[in-house]
């Protein structure tokens, strides 16, 4: 899928690793090498292999499908991603869809319910499972607290950052549940699930909080990034650096435009724009009282002390090229 494809990994190896031997895709292996690296670490021992499967144009899904031949196909999420290889949601879902092609005789699919994806099923329907906020998904959550929320009945309590994770959630309850684990015993074992290394990961350094959401970005995950940005409670300022989204094609401008307007209208209130698309993002933002422009990641270093101070909270979120990692290694030689 578009978004959560590594954190639901990780949720379902979690899960079934208490009492399974599991392989999974180390970091975001998920292209025509990791996911080989990835089949290849498991022997006659291994119980389940959880693999990650990405695209970046059209027939890379399929080639990884024929290699990976999988039992249960989970699909997230689609979004607008890779539109320079992909061409529009319709490409990108088709691009998605095309792995439930390759599922293995009595083979289950794992979906998002969502029409783009619900209307290029071609299975039983005793071989889909759907799971999304809606109640007409399989599994839905119901009673939304926070981050704590029922399904059938039955509690989850998330440590997770992300209103967004409880659809990951779903998409690896339903998962495990195909393997027989009981959904009050995913529950559990949720609990205690963390995020992966630069995916809405709350970091506390220099006296600031930052939310290092840094591994990649896209129109749907900046979006949500920034909205749960917004709720995060903060002595000081909030500070949104925001880095370019990267393959978009034509409609890069536009869809930075839309981060920008939403940016504008948010809690926010400093804005750094890193990277040449972010120049649209940082004009839509009007009359907001401190925004700033950088076109590489390395001019902010010198700055970094005039544009956070102590107290405040820090959300970093951009496509993997922009490399905004390396300000949580600038803040962190704050204390040094």
């Amino acid at each position: 899928g578009s978004n959560g494809k590594t954190t639901t990994k990780e949720m379902i190896a979690h899960i079934l690793g208490q009492d399974r031997r599991v392989v999974k895709a180390h970091g975001s292996f998920n292209n025509s090498v990791g996911v080989p690296v990835t089949i290849f670490q498991a022997d006659e021992r291994t119980d389940v292999a959880v693999l990650e499967i990405g695209t970046n144009h059209p027939g890379e899904i399929a080639r990884l499908g024929a290699i990976a031949r999988p039992d249960i196909a989970v699909l997230v999420s689609i979004g607008a991603e890779h539109l320079e290889g992909l061409g529009s949601l319709d490409g990108v879902a088709d691009e998605e869809t095309s792995l439930l092609d390759y599922l293995r005789g009595g083979g289950y699919a794992v979906v998002h319910h969502d029409p783009r994806i619900l209307s290029r099923l071609h299975l039983p329907p005793e071989k889909v499972v759907t799971f999304g906020l809606t109640p007409e998904a399989d599994l839905h959550p119901t009673e939304i607290d926070g981050m704590r929320f029922r399904v059938r009945g039955v509690e989850f309590r998330l440590g997770l950052l992300g209103e967004w994770n409880i659809q990951n959630a779903l998409a690896a309850t339903a998962t495990a549940m195909l393997h027989g684990v009981s959904i009050e015993e995913c529950a559990r074992r949720l609990e205690d699930v963390r995020p992966p290394k630069m995916r809405m990961e709350r970091l506390e350094l220099a006296g600031v909080t930052i939310l290092n959401d840094a591994y990649n970005s896209n129109p749907e995950s900046a979006s949500r990034a920034i909205r749960e940005f917004s709720r995060l409670d903060s002595k000081g300022r909030r500070v949104a650096v925001i880095g370019d989204m990267g393959e978009l094609g034509p409609s890069s401008e536009t869809y930075h435009r839309q981060i920008g307007r939403q940016l504008a209208e948010s809690a926010v209130d400093v804005v750094v724009g890193v990277g040449r698309e972010c120049r649209a993002l940082l004009e839509e933002l009007g009359e907001l009282a401190e925004k700033h422009g950088f076109e590489f990641v390395e001019e902010l270093k010198p700055n970094l002390d005039a544009l956070v101070h102590e107290g405040d909270a820090v959300l970093l979120k951009g496509s993997r090229r922009v490399g905004l990692e390396r300000v949580v290694k600038w803040m962190g030689e704050r204390v040094r």
